[in-house]
């Protein structure tokens, strides 16, 4: 909650490198609702797109629909990498999570 009103998850806007020997090849905005017990998390948004190699750039990975959070709610991104030799570097940079009152 922000100041007395529910919030809902839109998307996130995540920055990233690559260099020449490694490719982003997937995004994924994990949703895990806490509950008693372990909890269960969704997988709303994944992004199969190949990014790179030799690329710097900053994405907004936006959801089909905004996902209301709960109190208890956790959120997150992952990316997926190929590297190709043991050589290569992935750089994650900054991630905004982007959030909207209900």
């Amino acid at each position: 909650m922000l100041v007395g009103k529910a919030l809902a998850l839109v998307g996130v806007d995540a920055c990233y490198a690559t260099d020449a020997i490694t490719t982003l090849t997937t995004a994924k905005i994990h949703v895990t609702r806490s509950s008693n017990g372990a909890g269960s998390t969704t997988t709303p948004l994944i992004d199969t797109t190949d990014r790179g190699p030799n690329e710097a750039a900053c994405r907004t990975y936006a959801l089909p629909d905004p996902i209301p959070l709960l109190p208890q709610d956790d959120v997150a991104l992952e990316f997926d990498v190929d590297y190709s030799a043991n050589a290569g570097f992935f750089h994650a940079g900054r991630a905004t999570f982007i959030l909207s009152a209900m």
